[in-house]
């Protein structure tokens, strides 16, 4: 993690009462989409709480070897340049087929 995200994280983890910071042991940071104006975008939305929910391919977690988050996954979200955002916190993890993915979690994706 870059050194201002890293202090951003700890900033937000030493604003917390003891044992909520317990509850947190899986930390990451990244920013969205694989272009500029989208990243950007796209850290703007979650900042402003439009955008609530994502989704992801668990074979891209295959592919880069990388854990996929669980519950109580804290990520500090960047724009393209990886200056940090906003924090964001996992609450669930649902694996299934794409074309299972429900109108509802489109409509959690993004709020209109």
């Amino acid at each position: 993690m870059e050194i201002q995200s890293q202090n951003y994280l700890d900033k937000y983890l030493n604003s917390l009462i003891p044992s909520k910071r317990k509850e947190y042991t899986s930390f990451s940071c990244d920013y969205f989409c694989a272009d500029e104006y989208n990243a950007d975008l796209c850290a703007d939305l979650i900042y402003n709480g439009y955008k609530t929910a994502t989704c992801s391919l668990k074979y891209s977690y295959e592919v880069m070897n990388e854990d996929i988050p669980k519950p109580s996954h804290l990520q500090v979200v960047t724009n393209y340049k990886f200056l940090p955002i906003c924090i964001i916190e996992v609450k669930s993890v649902k694996e299934c087929k794409y074309s299972d993915v429900s109108e509802s979690f489109f409509l959690k994706s993004v709020k209109i």
